[in-house]
């Protein structure tokens, strides 16, 4: 197959990937309206418990459970540092990605450790030869399934509530609601949808670090802007599959500047002059919704 299609594929992938990331992101920000840094140490540290699981059980499927469970116990961390001890928002997720990179260190032993042979997706598509199909394939049934259930959940009470959450809290006060509940259903099903993902990449590359997470945040936040320029809509289901649009571009940004020789660290540049473009961009589109800048002066 020719090299080029070959790139394009795994980008294709990548993004698929990255998209759950995205959407995880997209939840804090947009939905929890929480400015969420959590997924910047919680990705490596979910990485690395799901690792850990995997060497100890020899269970992908228990991996994954338990970096998705990981990733929920970060977000809870946070609405608990941001509601109880009455930490400033983006203070409490700095100071839990803090401790998620510490502690991944302490329980790993090392920054970085290869993963025996196993991923979920393999046991369900197995009848594929092709790990680049599998990983297509399976990441978009993922990705699809993950789609529908997000907005089919927030089609219910609880769903309901989490956005008056994130659009009024003083009504949801009113309302009797426990804002400490809602933020740690919230962030919780945020970063454990940066947990799952974090797992997933960890099986297909074949190692887990605790640096894997270096970047996440910001790329998703480049994502949703791109995403904004892409579909600047309120609907929730639109916005969500275009966290993978806006993931995909950044991804083919990101390719780019690899084949014209930029060096991998300095992508994360490139992606923040993108966040800082279209943050400008998105700010002064009619959207009906503050733009993730304005999110986080809040």
């Amino acid at each position: 197959m020719n090299p080029i299609i070959i790139q394009l594929l795994y980008t294709f992938e990548t993004a698929l990937l990255f998209s759950i990331v995205t959407i995880g992101v997209y939840i804090s920000f947009r939905i929890v309206r929480f400015p969420d840094l959590t997924s910047e140490g919680g990705f490596g540290f979910s990485a690395i418990i799901g690792g850990m699981v995997l060497i100890k059980t020899g269970s992908p499927w228990l991996g994954l459970l338990s970096g998705l469970f990981a990733g929920v116990f970060t977000g809870a961390v946070t609405a608990f540092l941001a509601n109880k001890v009455r930490l400033p928002t983006i203070l409490a997720s700095i100071l839990t990605m803090t401790m998620c990179f510490s502690g991944g260190l302490l329980l790993a032993g090392k920054p970085s450790t290869s993963l025996p042979e196993g991923w979920v997706l393999q046991d369900i598509f197995f009848f594929l030869s092709s790990p680049l199909s599998i990983g297509i394939i399976g990441v978009l049934l993922v990705f699809s399934i993950l789609v529908m259930k997000l907005h089919l959940f927030f089609q219910t009470g609880g769903g309901y509530i989490l956005r008056v959450r994130g659009e009024n809290p003083s009504l949801c006060k009113e309302l009797n609601h426990n804002l400490l509940l809602w933020d740690i259903v919230g962030l919780g099903l945020a970063n454990g949808l940066v947990g799952f993902a974090a797992v997933l990449l960890s099986q297909r590359s074949g190692y887990a670090s605790i640096n894997m997470g270096q970047g996440v945040a910001i790329s998703a936040i480049a994502a949703i802007m791109l995403s904004d320029a892409l579909i600047p809509t309120r609907r929730l289901h639109w916005s969500l599959v275009a966290c993978f649009g806006g993931t995909l571009i950044l991804q083919l940004v990101r390719l780019m500047a690899l084949n014209f020789g930029i060096p991998d660290g300095g992508l994360d540049l490139v992606t923040s002059l993108i966040v800082i473009g279209f943050c400008w961009f998105a700010s002064i589109r009619k959207t009906g919704q503050p733009s993730i800048l304005e999110q986080i002066r809040m």
